[in-house]
């Protein structure tokens, strides 16, 4: 899962600001991925927020490795209510302090452009726009393609949209 979502409406900066919110549970090497791909962005965030809902030390060690090697933007860690992704999610979009949230599951990872291309399509949004929908791919381990959803193959209202697969 990776959505865009827009917090603010007016008044946005000439290049949008992404805040990225990275929800995990007891996934330290996923999260290490997860937040590689961050570092990783042709666009750079403004800020990675990591929301701890699990209870494993490795994940803190990972986060903290990351924050101390990272001086383009800060990654910032927070506790969560336990075993609840609701919660966490909810704590992450209250923290985000970006014109844009994008939420990245802590197994999932982005590619290298996407910023850059959430970036040129927020250039032809129009200011009531509160989503970007993106096509997404779930590979294996050995980069093979399981499973991909193409957006411009499906007739979606935004409401069936943001339901699909638990979107």
């Amino acid at each position: 899962l990776a959505t865009s979502h827009r917090i603010q409406s007016e008044n946005l900066p000439m290049t949008p600001r992404f805040s990225i919110v990275i929800p995990t549970f007891d996934r330290p090497l996923k999260l290490d991925r997860a937040i590689q791909s961050c570092l990783a962005q042709s666009l750079a965030p403004a800020e990675v927020l990591i929301i701890d809902n699990g209870n494993n030390p490795e994940t803190a060690r990972i986060v903290e490795a990351h924050r101390s090697h990272c001086a383009t933007f800060p990654i910032r860690y927070q506790q969560s209510q336990r075993f609840d992704v609701r919660k966490a999610l909810a704590t992450g979009i209250q923290y985000a302090q970006s014109e844009w949230t994008i939420l990245l599951d802590d197994d999932d990872f982005l590619v290298p452009s996407r910023l850059h291309i959430d970036a040129k399509k927020i250039e032809c949004t129009q200011p009531n726009d509160l989503a970007i929908l993106h096509d997404f791919v779930r590979i294996d381990y050995h980069n093979d393609l399981v499973w991909e959803h193409r957006m411009g193959h499906k007739a979606l209202s935004l409401k069936d949209a943001l339901v699909l697969d638990n979107m």
